[in-house]
C-alpha cells in the first residue's frame, strides 16, 4: 500500500512535470515563432528601405546627370554661337539654363546631407555666373566693331571658369552618390 501510494504520487508528479514541460515547450514554440516572425518582418522592412534608398539614389544620379547634360548642351550652343557669330544660339543657351531650377528643385527635395545640398547651391551659383558671363558677352558682341576685345576676353574667361565649376560640382555630386551606393551595397552584404 505504501508502494502503491508512492507509485501514484510519483505518477502524478510525472504527469504534472510532463504537463509543465509541455506548457514550457508551447511557450518556447510561441517565443521562437515570435522571434522568427520579428526577424522576418525586420528583414522585409530593411529590404524595402534598401529598395527605397536605392531608388532615391538612382533618382539623384539621374537628376545630376540631367543637370550635367544641361550644362553640356548650354556650353555647346555657347561655343557654336561664338564660332559662328550667331547671337541667337547664345540666347537659346541662356534660355535653356532657365530649366536648371526645376532640376535642382527636384534634387533638393530628395537630398538631406549638408554636403550634397552645398553642391547643389554651388552648381546653381556656377550656372548663374556662367549665364551672367554669357549675357555680358552677348551684349558686348552686339556692339559689333565697337566691342571691347578685352571685355570679350574677360567674359570668355568668366564663362570658362563658371562652366568648369558647374561641371566640377556635378562630377563631385555624382562621385559622392556612387561612393554612397557602393558603401550601401557593401554594408548590405556584410
Amino acid at each position: 500500500t505504501d508502494s502503491v501510494s508512492l507509485y501514484e504520487q510519483l505518477a502524478n508528479e510525472t504527469v504534472e512535470k510532463n504537463r509543465a514541460i509541455g506548457q514550457n515547450r508551447a511557450r518556447l514554440d510561441v517565443g521562437a515563432q515570435d522571434y522568427m516572425r520579428n526577424c522576418a518582418d525586420f528583414l522585409v522592412s530593411q529590404n524595402e528601405a534598401f529598395k527605397r534608398d536605392l531608388a532615391e539614389r538612382q533618382q539623384k544620379i539621374r537628376l545630376v546627370s540631367d543637370i550635367a547634360h544641361l550644362g553640356t548642351t548650354v556650353r555647346v550652343k555657347n561655343f557654336k554661337s561664338q564660332a559662328q557669330g550667331k547671337v541667337e544660339l547664345m540666347e537659346q543657351a541662356i534660355t535653356e539654363f532657365d530649366s536648371l531650377s526645376a532640376l535642382t528643385g527636384q534634387l533638393r527635395a530628395i537630398t538631406q546631407e549638408t554636403e550634397d545640398l552645398r553642391r547643389i547651391d554651388d552648381t546653381e551659383k556656377a550656372a548663374k555666373a556662367y549665364r551672367s558671363a554669357m549675357v555680358a558677352f552677348m551684349e558686348e558682341q552686339r556692339k559689333g566693331t565697337d566691342a571691347d576685345q578685352n571685355r570679350l576676353d574677360t567674359c570668355r574667361q568668366e564663362m570658362d571658369a563658371a562652366a568648369g565649376a558647374y561641371v566640377g560640382h556635378c562630377a563631385e555630386f555624382l562621385t559622392g552618390q556612387q561612393q554612397k551606393l557602393e558603401k550601401d551595397m557593401t554594408e548590405r552584404h556584410e
